[in-house]
């Protein structure tokens, strides 16, 4: 088993479903609660940082 993957799964999931949650946010995508609420951007952003953050400790990591 790699053990990279434990934390590439969930960086994909943070970065593909932040930057969902950013895109509604900004207005860019339609949604009846979160289109153009400022908390809902941040959150996304947020969200992507953390994923590109569980990305980069993934691709750090060696196995043993």
């Amino acid at each position: 088993m790699n053990l990279r993957l434990p934390y590439l799964v969930p960086a994909v999931l943070l970065v593909v479903v932040g930057g969902i949650f950013a895109l509604q946010g900004a207005g860019f995508l339609p949604s009846a609660v979160m289109h153009g609420k400022p908390e809902w951007l941040l959150i996304g952003i947020v969200m992507v940082v953390a994923g590109i953050f569980l990305g980069l400790r993934a691709k750090g990591r060696r196995p043993t």
